[in-house]
């Protein structure tokens, strides 16, 4: 397991009996159980510290190769966080919430499960060159025709370009996945 490779040749016996619980060290060390991401990342920071990557963790965890939101799986985990703490931080029902990284989450229907994905996930969307405005439920972009166009397209959002007589340009209003990304890239002090 790539995990505990990388997690016993950054640290020592001992390091490992200070960073977790006596008999989980233990266990690790002379049982090599298949730990949970979340167990490890939970104490040590597995990206930065251990260079684990979303490569390794589809060879570790192979059952998780199947799920079509295992990129979302992943960004969770390696910072401690269980499905069943996103879902609960979003109110939101778990076994849905386990069922749609099972079977993908749709985008840009305006659903808490987009919401909750943009939150997790790290993903990133270009508006640069463009002016935007965020409003409670949905954004609006302003730019030329053809700019809009090609984010409309690029990120496979399915609205109407709408030209604002008031603003005396185009605009592009949505809601979803894209939406709350760029409104917590906004939180976050991204754009």
């Amino acid at each position: 397991m790539i995990l505990l490779e990388k997690l016993f040749s950054k640290y020592s016996k001992k390091e490992l009996e200070e960073i977790f619980p006596r008999e989980y060290a233990y266990e690790l060390i002379n049982y090599r159980i298949q730990p949970r991401l979340t167990s490890i990342a939970g104490r040590v920071d597995v990206v930065n510290e251990l260079n684990y990557t979303y490569e390794d963790f589809l060879t570790d965890y192979e059952n998780y190769a199947e799920y079509k939101e295992n990129k979302l799986l992943f960004d969770l985990y390696k910072k401690g966080i269980t499905a069943k703490n996103a879902a609960i931080k979003f109110d939101y029902n778990e076994t849905s919430f386990l069922a749609y990284l099972r079977n993908g989450i749709p985008i840009n229907k305006g659903t808490k499960i987009e919401q909750m994905k943009a939150y997790y996930i790290e993903d990133t969307i270009d508006i640069q060159g463009m002016k935007y405005k965020i409003f409670d439920n949905h954004c609006e972009l302003y730019a030329s025709k053809e700019e809009l166009e090609k984010f409309r397209d690029k990120y496979n959002i399915d609205e109407d370009i709408i030209y604002s007589e008031t603003k005396k340009t185009c605009h592009l209003a949505f809601t979803g996945y894209w939406f709350y990304l760029i409104k917590y890239n906004k939180i976050k002090g991204v754009l």
